[in-house]
């Protein structure tokens, strides 16, 4: 499964879409974000069918990072019917992020 990478022109649609998404605001220089990307590419995997995940590149759409209060890199966003559910900063485990889908689901 690829993750589609999300734009300011794309994200407000794509998120308002019925449904539990994750968004995972990272750029490409976090180092953190490097080591977190893994973990997000199999809950992509694990959770396949059962939500959306997307990636926002912050570094270069700062702009929309500004707009969902985005200001630490890795930032993970929960969303259900487009409606932010929870928002965690730094990464995190699998077990941690699985926590706030299911609590979502």
């Amino acid at each position: 499964m690829s993750i589609v990478q999300l734009t300011n022109k794309d994200y407000k649609d794509t998120v308002s879409a019925a449904g539990v998404t994750i968004v995972d605001f990272f750029a490409d220089w976090c180092g953190p974000c490097k080591t977190y990307s893994p973990v997000v590419d199999q809950i992509a995997k694990d959770y396949e069918g059962q939500i959306k995940v997307y990636k926002v590149d912050a570094g270069t759409e700062m702009e929309l990072a500004a707009a969902v209060e985005v200001s630490s890199l890795p930032t993970t966003i929960v969303l259900k019917d487009g409606i932010v559910q929870d928002k965690a900063v730094g990464a995190m485990p699998a077990v941690a992020l699985k926590k706030l889908i299911e609590s979502a689901l």
